[in-house]
């Protein structure tokens, strides 16, 4: 069959892209926040404005400066912190079944 022919029919476009996967450590930051009760949306390890303003609340809680920023250690280990230590107090997750690693 002539190439042309072939392009006529099924055009040019290359095929879809496979979505390219999200950051795990996000995705960790938002499972966390989603059983704190802070982060509602889906916890698909990919930045976003609704993940930055609960970082910002989660950050003005824990007394960091707030800067939304998912990259700060400081703000990830409080995060970690306070999830050990709602599911060692024995509280149930706000969101979820279970507290994440």
């Amino acid at each position: 069959m002539p190439s042309e022919l072939v392009e006529a029919i099924f055009g040019t476009a290359s095929p879809r892209e496979p979505p390219t996967p999200g950051d795990p450590s996000i995705e960790v930051m938002q499972l966390r926040l989603r059983a704190l009760g802070l982060f509602e949306g889906a916890a698909d390890g990919r930045p976003s404005e609704a993940l930055s303003a609960s970082l910002v609340r989660f950050q003005k809680w824990a007394g960091i400066r707030p800067n939304g920023d998912v990259h700060e250690p400081r703000t990830r280990m409080a995060l970690r912190d306070a999830c050990r230590g709602a599911r060692d107090a024995g509280r149930r997750p706000v969101r979820g079944d279970r507290w994440p690693g």
